[in-house]
């Protein structure tokens, strides 16, 4: 699938942002994914245009237009661990990812993002780990 196709499927379902007026809509990934929204549509989900964030710059919402590092799966993860270490974080992990989201980045069904890379480093480091985290496999793309 081509970038254009991705940012099009992207569209039917993703948070878009359509404010023109942002200082940094060039590079917002809300933004780019905004050009591609369907015009045979009726309804269309974006976050407030008139919203002051979007005339600052300062948008909570912004993501970075650059692809970054995705990590998929942790069936290995734990390989290396000692037992009683790799089990703390097993249940350390699993609330500070909250059950779901853990289980479905475990199997591979949800990306490992860098927001969940960052908590999955803090905890492992959190219980002594200090070797290296095992995935599955890594990819490039976006942080959706």
């Amino acid at each position: 699938m081509n970038e254009q196709e991705l940012f099009k499927n992207k569209a039917e379902s993703y948070l878009m942002c359509l404010a023109d007026h942002c200082p940094r809509h060039e590079e917002c990934l809300r933004w780019l994914v905004g050009q591609y929204a369907p015009s045979d549509t009726s309804t269309l989900t974006i976050i407030n245009p008139r919203n002051p964030m979007t005339r600052d710059g300062s948008c909570n919402m912004f993501r970075q237009r650059e692809k970054v590092t995705v990590y998929y799966g942790m069936t290995r993860f734990y390989e290396e661990i000692p037992e009683p270490k790799a089990k703390a974080i097993r249940h350390a992990l699993e609330q500070n990812l909250k059950r779901t989201n853990y289980y479905e980045c475990r199997r591979g069904d949800r990306p490992i993002t860098p927001a969940f890379q960052s908590i999955i480093d803090q905890t492992v480091r959190n219980h002594g780990w200090q070797g290296p985290l095992v995935y599955d496999r890594e990819e490039k793309d976006y942080d959706w």
